[in-house]
C-alpha cells in the first residue's frame, strides 16, 4: 500500500470515528479521553456531568453490556488510524510481501472486530500463514490470536466476503476458493469453499463452510452454512426478502 493510499485509509477512518463521537454526543474532553484510553469505557459508570448523552441513556438498566459494542466499534476506528499512521512512515522500508500482509492485517482486523465487537482479536498474516484461532489463558477476558493467509486480501477482501451471516451469527471468512459452478454462475450466484471463524458461547472454532454471493443492484447479498444445500436454500430466502422489501419500498 502506497503512503497516498495510507493517508486515504487514514482520512476515512478519521470521519467515521467523528462520526461515532457526533452520534453518541461525546464532549471535547470526552473525545481526548476516550482517545487516550478507550478501553475504561468498556467498564466505566456513566452517572456523570458530561458523559456521553447516549452511553448515559443506555447503561441506565443495561449496565455495560449495552456499551462495550459500541466502545469496541469506536476503537477499531483508532486502530487504523494508529496503524496506518504507523504504516505511513515506514512504508517505504517494507518489502512487497511484508507490507501485502501488513495491509491483509489491518483490514482483517478490522472487519473482525465489527463482526465480533465484544471479544478482542489480534489478526497477524505472514508468508504461509494458515487459518489458526486460538485463546488466550486470561481468566478476565476474551482474547484471541488469529492468522490469515497471504492471499486474504484477494481471495477474501476484494471479494466482499469478509464477513458473512449465517443462520445462527456472524462468520468471519479466513480463506476462500471461488468456484465455478455453471448452475449458478447462470443464476449470477458466485459460491466459494471457505474456512470461516465462528463465536459461540466465549469460544472460537474454525469450520468448513460454503459462502453464496449475489450482486443484487443496491445490495450484495450473503449467505454461508457447512452444507451446501443448505446455504442455497438460505441465500434464495434473503434474495426474495430483499426483492420483496424493494417491491414495498417502491
Amino acid at each position: 500500500m502506497s503512503h497516498k493510499e495510507n493517508l486515504e485509509v487514514i482520512e476515512y477512518a478519521k470521519k467515521e470515528l467523528s462520526r461515532f463521537f457526533k452520534d453518541y454526543g461525546f464532549s471535547p474532553d470526552e473525545i481526548k479521553q476516550f482517545c487516550s484510553d478507550g478501553t475504561n469505557y468498556r467498564w466505566k459508570s456513566f452517572d456523570y456531568d458530561g458523559a456521553p448523552d447516549v452511553f448515559r441513556m443506555l447503561s441506565k438498566g443495561n449496565g455495560g453490556d449495552a456499551i462495550r459494542p459500541l466502545v469496541e466499534c469506536g476503537r477499531s476506528f483508532l486502530k487504523i488510524i494508529q496503524k496506518h499512521r504507523f504504516l505511513s512512515q515506514h512504508i517505504d522500508s517494507l518489502g512487497a510481501i511484508r507490507e501485502h500482509s501488513q495491509r491483509n492485517s489491518i483490514w482483517a482486523q478490522s472487519e473482525i472486530d465489527r463482526a465480533f465487537p465484544s471479544k478482542e482479536w489480534h489478526v497477524k498474516c505472514d508468508k504461509g500463514s494458515k487459518p489458526y484461532v486460538e485463546k488466550r489463558a486470561v481468566s478476565y477476558r476474551d482474547i484471541f490470536d488469529v492468522k490469515i493467509p497471504i492471499s486474504w486480501g484477494k481471495a477474501v477482501y476484494s471479494e466482499s466476503i469478509a464477513t458473512v451471516k449465517a443462520g445462527d451469527g456472524e462468520r468471519f471468512v479466513l480463506r476462500a476458493k471461488k468456484k465455478n459452478l455453471a448452475r449458478l454462475s447462470k443464476q449470477g450466484i458466485v459460491a466459494y469453499a471457505c474456512e470461516t471463524l465462528k463465536v459461540y458461547r466465549g469460544e472460537a472454532t474454525i469450520e468448513n463452510a460454503w459462502v453464496l454471493k449475489y450482486e443484487a443492484p443496491d445490495d450484495t447479498i450473503l449467505a454461508t452454512h457447512t452444507e451446501f444445500s443448505r446455504a442455497e436454500s438460505l441465500l434464495n430466502r434473503r434474495i426474495k426478502d430483499t426483492v420483496v422489501k424493494e417491491l414495498v419500498d417502491f
